[in-house]
């Protein structure tokens, strides 16, 4: 929230910085593996902290996503299997 000139609170969006992110299937990779680095356009005046929710986060099956809650890392700490899980969806705070 913001205060306006005249003393009104207003709501201000943020933007996200979320670059495009592809996980290749079954990867035989080092784990945990860096996808990509998630940040708010508001983390150079101010100290955020990132968390992701949802499949495959905090939600079964738990940990196969994190994410590191001051730099934004969002990591993948196994293979993904396309077979068994198509794909997920999770939703990023900050």
């Amino acid at each position: 929230m913001v205060v306006g000139g005249d003393g009104t609170m207003r709501r201000v969006k943020r933007d996200w910085v979320i670059p495009p992110i592809n996980v290749p299937e079954n990867s035989r990779g080092q784990f945990p593996e860096d996808l990509v680095r998630i940040r708010s356009d508001r983390d150079k005046n101010r100290v955020l902290r990132y968390s992701v929710t949802g499949p495959g986060a905090d939600q079964p099956p738990t940990g196969i996503f994190i994410i590191d809650p001051l730099s934004g890392q969002l990591s993948v700490t196994k293979p993904l299997d396309r077979e068994h899980i198509p794909n997920f969806h999770v939703s990023l705070i900050a």
